[in-house]
C-alpha cells in the first residue's frame, strides 16, 4: 500500500483544519442571512388598508356576497418566501458543513454531503422562482402615469378604474401624483419595497455561492462520483487530520 494512503493515528483535529471550518462557516452565515433580514424589514412597510373596489359574486344559497378588491401582494409574499428559504438553507448548510468536515466515517460523510448538495440546490431552485416571480407580475401591474388614471373622489378615496395594482407599484405613484395627500407613508414604502425587491437579485447570487461552496467540499472528498457510492473516500481525506490545499 502507498505510505499517502496509510491512515494517519488517532489525534485531535488539527488547529489549523478546526479553523478553517469556523471560517467556512462564518462566511456561510455573512453570505446567508444579511440579504434575507434586510428583506424581512423592508417588506413590511407601513400602509393604510387600500380598497381598489369590490365585486358581487355568487355565494349559493346564501345569495350573493360582495367581496372587497386589495392591493396585489404575490410580489411582496415571494420576496419574503425568498429570504425565509435563505435563512433556512443557510442554517441547515452552516450545520451541515460543520458536521460534514468534522465527520470521519463513510456513511456520516455521504450523509452531510447530501445534505449539503441538496440543501443548495433547493436554495437556487427556490431563490430563482421567487427572483422571476417577483419581476415579471411586477412588470404586469405597472404605476399609473398621470392623475386621470387614477382620480381621487371627495371621500378622500382612489377611482383604480378597474385596474389592479401591487402594494410597490400602489405606494410609488401615490407617492409621485398625490405627495400632498399620502407622501408621509408612500415615500418611505415605495422605497423601501423597491430595495426589498432588488434584494431578490442577491439572495440569487448568494445561493448559487452556496452551491458552489457545497460542490467544492463535496469535491474534495471524492466529488459526485463517491458520494453515489462509486468510489471510496481516500484514508487520508477520512483522516481528523487532513488538510485540504
Amino acid at each position: 500500500m502507498d505510505s499517502s494512503q496509510v491512515p494517519l493515528p488517532n489525534r485531535p483535529a488539527s488547529p489549523k483544519r478546526g479553523l478553517s471550518t469556523i471560517v467556512l462557516v462564518a462566511i456561510t452565515l455573512l453570505l446567508g442571512m444579511p440579504f434575507a433580514i434586510v428583506t424581512i424589514v423592508l417588506q413590511n412597510p407601513k400602509m393604510p388598508n387600500i380598497v381598489l373596489g369590490t365585486k358581487t359574486i355568487d355565494a349559493g344559497p346564501s345569495g350573493t356576497k360582495t367581496v372587497k378588491i386589495g392591493l396585489l401582494t404575490g410580489p411582496n409574499d415571494a420576496n419574503l418566501a425568498g429570504a425565509y428559504i435563505a435563512i433556512g438553507a443557510t442554517a441547515i448548510t452552516t450545520l451541515a458543513l460543520w458536521r460534514f468536515r468534522g465527520s470521519s466515517r463513510d456513511l456520516y460523510l455521504k450523509i452531510w454531503g447530501w445534505s449539503l448538495l441538496g440543501t443548495g440546490l433547493a436554495n437556487l431552485v427556490g431563490q430563482f422562482a421567487c427572483l422571476v416571480y417577483i419581476f415579471i407580475v411586477s412588470s404586469q401591474y405597472p404605476q399609473a402615469k398621470s392623475t386621470d388614471e387614477v382620480p381621487r373622489l371627495d371621500n378622500g378615496q382612489y377611482d383604480a378604474q378597474g385596474k389592479v395594482y401591487s402594494k410597490e407599484s400602489w405606494a410609488c405613484m401615490m407617492n409621485k401624483l398625490y405627495p400632498q395627500y399620502e407622501g408621509s407613508w408612500a415615500g418611505k414604502a415605495c422605497d423601501d419595497m423597491t430595495i426589498a425587491r432588488y434584494m431578490a437579485i442577491p439572495l440569487t447570487i448568494v445561493s448559487i455561492l452556496l452551491l458552489c461552496l457545497a460542490l467544492w467540499q463535496v469535491q474534495l472528498k471524492g466529488g459526485l462520483s463517491w458520494l453515489l457510492g462509486k468510489k471510496r473516500v481516500p484514508a487520508m481525506t477520512q483522516s481528523k487530520d487532513f488538510i485540504p490545499m
